[in-house]
């Protein structure tokens, strides 16, 4: 198992704040209900927005574009918090190939919030890959969850890995780093 690698220094970690009257909720449910929140309700930042996927697929459903829509401009009206994208599979296909899975689904989320004009420098992704999955195939472990927080990139990255993240990538300055979890 790799340790618990940094490839920037930490600061303190502080409690998670989650955001206020959230108002990027979707106004209707997603077609596929989620029955467990955000890896497993260990954290307590509960999620404000999940973001479903097909089997072995990273591609946005276009209900999916409006939410992430949504978190933009609820990210540029609040310009003093940060978004985690966590990425998760099923169990369905090796480790490997799920903890990449992961984190191309969270890319793909970061890139439409780029596109809507949101800095990397204010997004966090991490990839729990199958960590946390149902025991038998659940469609609804196929997701992207995203929460928005006060904590900075390097603060976020540590505590979603001490929550079982495989991968956090958080960005400074334009700078990509790293934070590697038990694998």
């Amino acid at each position: 198992m790799k340790s618990l690698v940094m490839l920037a220094a930490l600061g303190g970690i502080a409690a998670a704040e989650p955001a206020p009257n959230p108002d990027f909720v979707p106004a209707k449910a997603p077609s596929t209900v989620v029955t467990e929140p955000a890896s497993g309700a260990r954290s307590a930042i509960e999620p404000t927005e999940i973001v479903m996927f097909d089997l072995n697929s990273a591609t946005l459903y276009d209900a999916s574009l409006d939410q992430v829509e949504r978190v933009a401009a609820w990210l540029k009206r609040h310009p003093g918090y940060n978004l985690a994208i966590e990425g998760h599979t099923d169990k369905l296909g090796t480790p490997g190939y799920n903890n990449d899975l992961a984190m191309t689904r969270a890319a793909a989320v970061q890139s439409r919030l780029n596109a809507h004009g949101i800095p990397n420098d204010r997004l966090v992704l991490v990839g729990f890959g199958e960590n946390g999955a149902s025991a038998t195939e659940n469609h609804n472990d196929r997701r992207v969850v995203m929460y928005a927080t006060k904590l900075n990139g390097s603060q976020l990255a540590a505590m979603d890995v001490r929550r079982g993240a495989l991968r956090a990538t958080w960005f400074e300055r334009g700078t990509a780093f790293d934070m590697v979890g038990k694998q």
